[in-house]
């Protein structure tokens, strides 16, 4: 089975897989981006409401 250009991998590049840290330019995915800040402010909202329940608890005691 011969292998032509058209159907091999894409050249690598070296220094961006090697030295990530220094990649500057990359793609974030918009819906897992959205996934993770409506999970954090879910989460800060559960947290505020937490406190509003163990501050009202402590005011009636």
């Amino acid at each position: 089975m011969a292998m032509d250009g058209a159907s091999s991998f894409p050249e690598a590049d070296v220094d961006q897989a090697l030295k990530p840290g220094q990649n500057k330019e990359f793609e974030v995915d918009p819906i897992s981006s959205d996934i993770a800040t409506s999970k954090e402010t879910q989460q800060e909202q559960d947290e505020a409401a937490r406190k509003r329940e163990t501050g009202k608890a402590g005011c009636y005691a």
